[in-house]
């Protein structure tokens, strides 16, 4: 769930199909261990993030069922310079698709649910609900709108919401005919989570210490709600300059399912090896939540790290960002948390990756910001919209610092390494900026958006 970041949202993420199986077969970690050189360098490359500003997280390898590895680094709260440690908890966003879908998954075993449950057994009100299964909102086949696509979503995120209010939300449009699409919406696991508490009788907190927390044995995961830094709980932070400036918090009746869940990093990697263990959800349900289909299974993701996949999800919600992904090829689970980043987290796990597999893996080099003058960005001020990409993009300045906000709806403040590119690195997004044809070149997830400017 990003703020729930539609720039993100609406991007198709690059995944390769394959069906894994929950067995022996799937676990080589016997022949894959971190040894010292590859530990050594690991260090480095988050030191260098470190040193470098460039972010603030945790890090946990797991080889097997055993933490081979576990880093953080930077501040879980910058005014009190309170550092970030292995029992940091942080939010994770969208990885708590993962959370739900398991829940899920554990209802479906108990006859509760089936996969073929339609939606309008619970809310009628929704459109077309009485063609929506459980497995289409699991696979995001629905077509129910995404409510964090509302214009006024940033009016209201960040204070406490009914059913009745988020539901109502629901009922005034579908994106397409279920089954005919596929397209990432949050209102899916909303939804999701909202069924999970009529077919228990119970609250979707509870539930995730049933299935979840209890029998994995995670002390300091469960739904995150206001931030506590006394109780080692991170605030998030988002690039200001080149400064960091303390996120808002998204409520978690608005994230409810789809991006509530708080953990360490040590403990996500925990829930990771009892889930593909098949140690909290059967042999046959693990098999179907892998089973990615248009790229997506039940609650997962593929990440595709130079050629190896792993299986998992990334998330974001307000300055958090996170990626957990197992490699069964190797045995080994890596999960990266952060509170605020100027480093796209992908770019991170697939260095870790390398690093532990012994390929070549060159730690970055980071450039120093350009000394801009308010007067510098005048050029690149002004309306910009593109035939290729839904939204336009209006780019303005404060005091010497450039502001690029999309649609109305999301704000970034991208620093600019050299003449005419600006960088907001935490989403691997890089604007290009050509004043004198008063064109903008977006690039973003693998693909260039041509941007024109309509007027300044």
């Amino acid at each position: 769930m990003i703020k729930i970041k539609p720039l993100i949202v609406i991007l198709s993420i690059f995944i390769l199909c394959t069906n894994l199986s929950c067995n022996d077969d799937d676990d080589h970690s016997g022949n894959y261990q971190l040894n010292v050189s590859s530990t050594k360098k690991i260090n480095d490359f988050i030191s260098s993030i470190e040193d470098n500003d460039r972010g603030m997280g945790s890090v946990s390898i797991f080889i097997g069922d055993q933490q081979v590895y576990s880093r953080s680094y930077g501040y879980a709260d910058i005014d009190t310079k309170l550092k970030a440690n292995n029992n940091t908890i942080y939010k994770i966003g969208s990885v708590s698709k993962t959370f739900t879908a398991t829940v899920i998954m554990r209802l479906i075993e108990e006859k509760k649910l089936t996969l073929d449950t339609k939606l309008s057994k619970f809310y009628p009100q929704i459109p077309n609900s009485n063609q929506i299964t459980i497995e289409y909102l699991l696979r995001h086949k629905s077509g129910v709108i995404d409510f964090t696509s509302d214009p006024d979503y940033l009016t209201w995120y960040t204070q406490p919401q009914t059913k009745d209010y988020l539901i109502n939300r629901l009922t005034l449009g579908s994106d397409f005919p279920p089954g005919t699409q596929t397209l990432y919406c949050n209102s899916n696991y909303l939804l999701l989570a909202y069924i999970a508490e009529d077919v228990s009788n119970q609250s979707y907190s509870n539930l995730i210490k049933k299935y979840i927390s209890i029998p994995c044995k995670l002390s300091r995961t469960g739904e995150g709600d206001v931030i506590n830094i006394h109780n080692n709980e991170a605030n998030s932070y988002l690039r200001a300059g080149n400064g960091w400036k303390l996120d808002k918090e998204t409520d978690k009746t608005v994230s409810i399912g789809a991006g509530s869940i708080a953990t360490t990093a040590y403990e996500l990697n925990v829930f990771y090896n009892n889930l593909f263990s098949c140690k909290i959800v059967s042999k046959n349900s693990l098999n179907l939540m892998k089973e990615i289909i248009n790229g997506y299974g039940l609650g997962l993701t593929q990440f595709n790290a130079d050629g190896e996949i792993g299986i998992g999800h990334r998330g974001a919600i307000d300055g958090f960002y996170t990626a957990v992904f197992y490699y069964p090829q190797y045995g080994v689970t890596i999960s990266i948390l952060t509170n605020a980043s100027n480093y796209f987290v992908d770019d991170m796990m697939k260095g870790i990756l390398s690093i532990y597999l012994n390929k070549p893996f060159d730690l970055p080099v980071f450039k120093k910001p350009l000394d801009l003058k308010s007067e510098d960005l005048d050029k690149y001020l002004g309306n910009y919209t593109s035939q290729t990409f839904p939204y336009p993009i209006t780019v303005s300045k404060r005091n010497n610092i450039l502001v690029v906000n999309i649609a109305g709806l999301l704000e970034y403040e991208p620093i600019c390494y050299e003449p005419n590119v600006f960088v907001y690195e935490s989403l691997g997004a890089v604007f290009t900026f050509i004043p004198q044809e008063n064109k903008m070149r977006l690039f973003y997830g693998q693909q260039e958006y041509i941007y024109n400017r309509v007027n300044k």
